[in-house]
């Protein structure tokens, strides 16, 4: 995880390698262990920004470039 300069909702470190995986069992393995308050006003707060889901949502990631849709495989 990373915190943006742009907005207040952290997100991935995309500029990893990785292996492409399945990812149903990716998402049962995460849906087991997810935060369920993540999203609760005062839960998340951005080191400079402040809360990261004032009204119990956050601003859109942007972090992936649909125009060169590329990624690192390992």
């Amino acid at each position: 995880m990373k915190w943006r300069k742009d907005g207040t909702v952290p997100t991935g470190s995309f500029g990893m390698p990785h292996r492409c995986v399945n990812w149903e069992q990716v998402e049962a393995w995460a849906s087991e262990r997810k935060i369920e308050r993540l999203m609760e006003p005062g839960y998340l707060f951005h080191p400079t920004l402040g809360p990261a889901y004032p009204g119990g949502h956050g601003d859109p990631i942007g972090e992936f470039d649909a125009g060169t849709n590329s990624h690192s495989h390992i």
